[in-house]
């Protein structure tokens, strides 16, 4: 009795701690949000280093040429169903543009023996469930039963490169609206609209305190206003030009 009794509570530890690691949607890391470079998430390092790198650059093309969104989640367990639970977290994390819905969500759950390719509305016509099951049965798989995430993962994103990249699929995909792909290309742009902001409010601010000073002048005599006035001369150029 002693011998099943510490058999079974074993058992039951091993599996809180399964369910302990298993993911939950919020604690997923939108690692795209902290870097606009990086398309692959993949906290429990079930994917090489090199392999996500492989992967960025390959979302990061596909995302330029034909302004889809596509993301990776790499994980060992998650909470709950697999399939829902890349349905909550392709919606949570609004992948895809507005205009047209072209995003696309690869989960992978290795502990769960799970892999789930989810699409937006946009992206069905050029990748429908039954090619994507195909994709998942035919290339990653194999890969995957062999313990080989790494080159499974990218067999099957550089097929769907492909199959989105296609003349007729890119003009069905490309978006109005433009990428937040690459901090560098973005950074420029959001740093000019910083100073933007910035020159506006300076503007306001010199304004105001222009009429203000105009205000206030308006009973001195002609001398001691101009002896005011004459020291915004400075300030009044700059909210010129601003």
């Amino acid at each position: 009795m002693k011998r099943y009794a510490i058999l079974m509570l074993c058992l039951v530890a091993t599996v809180l701690s399964g369910l302990a690691g298993a993911y939950k949607v919020d604690e997923i890391p939108n690692v795209h949000v902290a870097n606009r470079t990086r398309y692959v998430s993949n906290p429990d390092n079930v994917l090489s280093p090199a392999a996500v790198a492989t992967l960025d650059s390959t979302l990061s093309r596909l995302w330029r040429d034909t302004s889809s969104e596509v993301v990776v989640v790499a994980v060992n367990s998650v909470d709950g169903d697999p399939d829902e639970f890349a349905t909550e977290l392709f919606t949570k994390w609004g992948v895809g543009k507005k205009d047209n819905d072209n995003g696309m969500l690869v989960l992978i759950a290795k502990d769960d023996r799970k892999a789930v390719i989810r699409t937006g509305y946009g992206m069905e016509g050029v990748l429908p469930d039954i090619l994507a099951g195909r994709i998942i049965r035919n290339i990653m798989a194999p890969h995957f039963r062999n313990g080989d995430y790494d080159n499974g993962t990218i067999a099957s994103l550089t097929e769907i490169a492909r199959i989105t990249s296609t003349p007729g699929a890119t003009e069905e995909l490309m978006s109005k609206y433009g990428n937040d792909e690459g901090a560098g290309g973005n950074g420029g742009a959001d740093l000019f609209k910083g100073w933007l902001a910035i020159g506006a409010i300076l503007a306001v601010v010199l304004f105001v305190w222009f009429l203000y000073e105009m205000f206030k002048t308006r009973r001195l005599d002609r001398y001691e206003r101009y002896q005011v006035l004459s020291k915004m001369k400075m300030p009044a150029l700059i909210l010129v030009f601003a």
